[in-house]
């Protein structure tokens, strides 16, 4: 899934279910749309499924 996250500042959560939980990555300049270029993206706290 990813996510449209305003706390201190917009940005993009992806989250992959795993292990019954949702590890996350914050991904403050979006999803990157060209395959030529990546964004950076840093890994944060797991979240539960529920």
């Amino acid at each position: 899934m990813i996510q449209e996250h305003n706390v201190r500042a917009l940005h993009w959560d992806l989250r992959l279910g795993r292990d019954g939980v949702l590890v996350s990555w914050a991904v403050p300049k979006g999803i990157a749309t060209d395959k030529a270029h990546n964004h950076l993206a840093v890994q944060t706290e797991d979240h539960p499924l529920e």
